[in-house]
């Protein structure tokens, strides 16, 4: 996923009217990558591309051995309970910063009349605090990954970069405990390209962090820090 392709903007209304049915929903998450657009079954060597909606469950069939394989199988939704329409609309909330998890909880259980009855109660704060750390991982994940592969910047560009400490701090307030992690990231102003690495040995000395930019940043970048 290239960080530099922006996506079209959509609000929460445009967002519910794609996803009234589990057939719609699946297509959104499809054209995400979120979910697989086709499985190949193990025994028969068959690709399969037709999914089939039994209920709120969502499977390949294999015309052959008729096997039926899970649709979320292979991908961080395998094996949990959440429907994908509650967790398409956490996903949008999850954009926007200033929602409260009250105002979360309200606009995730907006329901349609091929929810299953799961959907009837109230997100909890633990799931959505479950399925927001997965955002934060998977976003972290991504962009480390992204990183090892190209370098940013390069002449007539300007690349903003600084560096942040990652930990746990007692009821948020004061100096971090326990376990923390230093590290160092940057933007390229002109394509929004952006690179993210880990300090080596948890230093942020000059040494560490020219190591770093020579590694993600091209020659001849203006930098700000």
């Amino acid at each position: 996923m290239a960080t530099s392709v922006k996506s079209k903007k959509i609000n929460f209304g445009k967002l519910c009217s794609k996803l009234s049915t589990v057939q719609e929903q699946v297509k959104f998450l499809q054209g995400e990558k979120i979910l697989p657009s086709s499985i190949q079954c193990s025994d028969c060597n068959i690709l399969l591309q037709d999914f089939k909606v039994d209920s709120n469950r969502v499977y390949f069939r294999c015309p052959g051995c008729k096997t039926k394989i899970n649709i979320r199988k292979g991908t961080f939704l395998y094996k949990t309970k959440i429907s994908l329409r509650r967790f398409i609309l956490m996903a949008y909330c999850f954009t926007n910063p200033e929602m409260k998890y009250s105002m979360i909880q309200n606009e995730t259980t907006m329901t349609s009349d091929e929810e299953c009855e799961e959907n009837d109660q109230m997100t909890s704060s633990n799931t959505i605090s479950k399925y927001f750390e997965l955002f934060r991982t998977l976003i972290c994940e991504d962009m480390i990954e992204i990183s090892k592969t190209r370098k940013i910047g390069g002449i007539n560009t300007e690349v903003e970069m600084d560096e942040s400490m990652c930990g746990k701090r007692k009821h948020n307030r004061g100096k971090f405990t326990g376990c923390h992690q230093w590290i160092f990231g940057g933007i390229c102003r002109q394509t929004r390209e952006i690179f993210l690495a880990i300090c080596p040995g948890n230093k942020r000395d000059r040494p560490t962090l020219e190591k770093i930019i020579v590694e993600h940043v091209e020659a001849g970048t203006t930098l700000y820090t």
